[in-house]
């Protein structure tokens, strides 16, 4: 379990992580210092290198850097505070966790802490590369890593890879990156319907970052909504005009009885539905019936 002493890490973190370096160093000049010069060895390495890292829930990971993910985890111990916070409120012990696009696993190892034995927690990553340090960050015996994607069918499809630098951003679309010199790999990779992947059990939280396939994803839930309607938490965000937008996707669950809701300003509130997203992450209830 995550204890208090933990949790206030995770705030003062999260506090360290709202001011910028200019900021900070006229505050505290040697973290500055320290927090910069790591940046610039890392950022302009030939190589990405492997390190061990300890989380704000004093957990262990396996991180790459100079990858995005990898980079803030190593500097603050927490990655996407408003998701940390969803899991930290809603996630109990002995449920069932299913962490679509589980990347290196950060999410993961904060769910498996939280659910204990007694619970599971199930991760999908489609990259060989990311997969092979998911596994090695999960082996706790409630964990189930699984090197495919999920999809609306049980299939192969064409997934891009841009390398395991710009591993987060890996995709059946174009990146979410400003750099259009990055070169991506293609490979034919397997894909499982969540519903077929669980059918002798259901999910009590999913969450999908699947980079703007989560409306394919959840298609592929048809069943398990008619078993139960779990807790879900999807990624939004309108980048290129070939992907879904995000509306659709929170119109579906809308559609599925569910409320929405958001994490702003350190506390949860109704979301209201918008034309168009920037990044986010968003919290689906089941309606009370």
């Amino acid at each position: 379990m995550i204890t208090e002493i933990e949790k206030k890490i995770l705030e003062k973190q999260n506090n360290l992580n709202s001011r910028s370096l200019i900021k900070m160093g006229f505050n505290n000049p040697k973290i500055a210092t320290k927090l910069l010069f790591e940046r610039l060895r890392y950022r302009y390495s030939k190589f990405p290198k492997k390190v061990e890292i300890s989380l704000f829930s004093n957990d262990k990971m396996i991180v790459v850097l100079p990858e995005r993910v990898s980079e803030f985890l190593y500097y603050f111990k927490f990655f996407e505070y408003g998701l940390t916070r969803i899991l930290l409120e809603y996630l109990k012990p002995g449920m069932i966790f299913c962490d679509v696009g589980a990347h290196f696993g950060y999410f993961s190892i904060l769910a498996s802490n939280i659910v204990g034995k007694s619970g599971q927690v199930h991760s999908f990553e489609p990259t060989k590369s990311s997969f092979d340090i998911l596994r090695t960050n999960l082996k706790q015996e409630n964990n189930f890593v699984n090197n495919i994607a999920c999809w609306s069918k049980n299939s192969e499809l064409e997934f891009n890879d841009f390398g395991i630098v710009h591993s987060a951003f890996n995709s059946f679309t174009k990146p979410k990156l400003k750099n259009n010199d990055i070169k991506e790999n293609k490979n034919k990779i397997k894909s499982v319907r969540l519903d077929s992947y669980f059918e002798n059990q259901v999910p009590d939280f999913v969450k999908i970052d699947a980079e703007s396939a989560e409306l394919e994803i959840l298609k592929g839930m048809e069943k398990i909504f008619v078993k139960k309607l779990p807790l879900i938490t999807i990624e939004v965000g309108d980048s290129f005009s070939e992907i879904p937008e995000s509306k659709k996707t929170i119109e579906f669950l809308l559609e599925k009885n569910y409320n929405c809701f958001e994490f702003k300003n350190g506390r949860f509130s109704k979301h209201k539905i918008k034309e168009t997203y920037g990044y986010d992450n968003l919290l689906f209830t089941p309606q009370m019936k």
